[in-house]
C-alpha cells in the first residue's frame, strides 16, 4: 500500500463509515422507507423500549406493529370519510368515527369498551323498530348488490326541481320515511354503501328512495301504518284536550262580562244634563223611602236656627224694659 491509501489492486480505501475516502456522503433511508409504511417505524421502536413490555425487542417488532396501526387507521378513515359523505359533510367529525366503528361489524368487536368523545350514540333498540329497521330487514337488505337497483324496472317521472335535503334525506318523503332514511343510512351499513356508489353517479337520490322504499315496502308498511294511526290518536287527544281548555276559560270568563247596570244612566239626555249639573238626586224608590226624613231633619234645623234667634230678641227686649223702669 502506498501512502495514497491505495492497495496493490489500485483500489480506495473505504472509511469508517462505509463510504469512498473523499466521496459524497450517502443518503440515510429510514426503516419507515424500507417497509413502504407512513407510521414512524424508528418511533414505535423507541416506544417499545422504553415501556419495558419486554425485556428484548427484536428488530422486526416495530415494523409489524407500525403497519397494523396504519392499515387499522387508514380502515377508521375510510368509513368515517363515506359515513361523512352519507351526512353531505366535507370534515369528519368525531361523530361519523363513532358510526364507522358502530355499523362494522369487527372494528365494534375491537373496540368494544371504547368511548369517542362527543361521539354521541346509536339510536336505541325501540326507536329502531319503531321507524322498521329489524332483523329480518337486515337480513333482506344482505341479499341486495348494486345491480338490484340500477336494474330496479321504474318508470321515469318527468323533471321535477331538485328538492333541497335535511341533512342526509331528501324532504320529498314524508315524516316516517325520512326518519327512516336516516337510521338506515347509520344502522345499515349496506345501504350506506349502495348510496355512496350510486348517487349521484348512476342514478339521482330521489330515484333511489324510489326503489328503496319499492323493494322493502313489505317489510316497513306495518310500521308505517302503525306509527301514523297514533300520531292520528294523539293529534285527536290533544284536539279535544284544547277543546276542553277553551271551554274551561269562557265559563270562567262569563261572570266577568257581566256588568251591573248604573243608577244614573237614562235615556233622556234631558234628565242627564240636571243629573249633570245639580248632582244625582237619586231614584224615585230612594225618595219614597228616605226622603220624607231628609226634608223633616231639614225644617227641625231652620226651626232650630229660627227658635234661637227669637229668644234672643226677647232677651234684649227684657232688658230694655228694665232700663227705662
Amino acid at each position: 500500500m502506498d501512502a495514497t491509501g491505495t492497495g496493490a489492486g489500485g483500489k480506495a480505501k473505504k472509511g469508517a463509515a462505509g463510504r469512498k475516502a473523499g466521496g459524497p456522503r450517502k443518503k440515510s433511508v429510514t426503516r419507515s422507507v424500507k417497509a413502504g409504511l407512513q407510521f414512524p417505524v424508528g418511533r414505535i421502536g423507541r416506544y417499545l423500549k422504553k415501556g419495558r413490555y419486554a425485556q428484548r425487542v427484536g428488530s422486526g417488532a416495530p415494523v409489524y406493529l407500525a403497519a397494523v396501526l396504519e392499515y387499522l387507521a387508514a380502515e377508521v378513515l375510510e368509513l368515517a370519510g363515506n359515513a361523512a359523505k352519507d351526512n353531505k359533510k366535507t370534515r369528519i367529525v368525531p361523530r361519523h368515527v363513532l358510526l364507522a366503528i358502530r355499523n362494522d361489524e369487527e372494528l365494534g368487536k375491537l373496540l368494544t369498551g371504547v368511548t369517542i368523545a362527543h361521539g354521541g350514540v346509536l339510536p336505541d333498540a325501540a326507536e329502531l323498530e319503531c321507524y322498521g329497521i329489524t332483523d329480518d330487514l337486515r337480513e333482506f337488505v344482505k341479499g341486495m348488490t348494486i345491480n338490484t337497483f340500477r336494474d330496479f324496472p321504474l318508470q321515469d317521472e318527468p323533471e321535477v326541481s331538485d328538492v333541497p335535503t335535511v341533512s342526509n334525506v331528501r324532504q320529498d318523503l314524508n315524516e316516517w320515511q325520512a326518519r327512516h332514511g336516516t337510521l338506515v343510512l347509520s344502522a345499515v351499513k349496506e345501504i350506506s354503501k349502495f348510496r355512496y356508489e350510486l348517487c349521484p353517479r348512476y342514478m339521482k337520490e330521489r330515484k333511489f328512495w324510489r326503489v328503496y322504499f319499492l323493494l322493502v315496502n313489505s317489510y316497513i308498511a306495518p310500521f308505517e301504518k302503525k306509527y301514523f294511526e297514533e300520531l292520528k290518536v294523539k293529534a285527536e287527544e290533544e284536539k279535544k284536550d284544547s277543546q276542553k281548555e277553551a271551554s274551561q276559560a269562557s265559563t270562567t270568563a262569563e261572570p266577568k262580562d257581566t256588568k251591573v247596570p248604573s243608577k244614573t244612566s237614562s235615556t233622556n239626555p234631558e234628565h242627564d244634563l240636571d243629573v249633570f249639573l245639580l248632582g244625582d238626586l237619586g231614584s224615585d224608590d230612594e225618595a219614597s223611602v228616605g226622603g220624607d226624613d231628609g226634608l223633616d231633619d231639614d225644617f227641625d234645623k231652620i226651626d232650630a236656627t229660627s227658635g234661637l234667634e227669637s229668644d234672643d230678641d226677647d232677651k234684649k227686649a227684657a232688658t230694655g224694659k228694665a232700663e227705662g223702669v
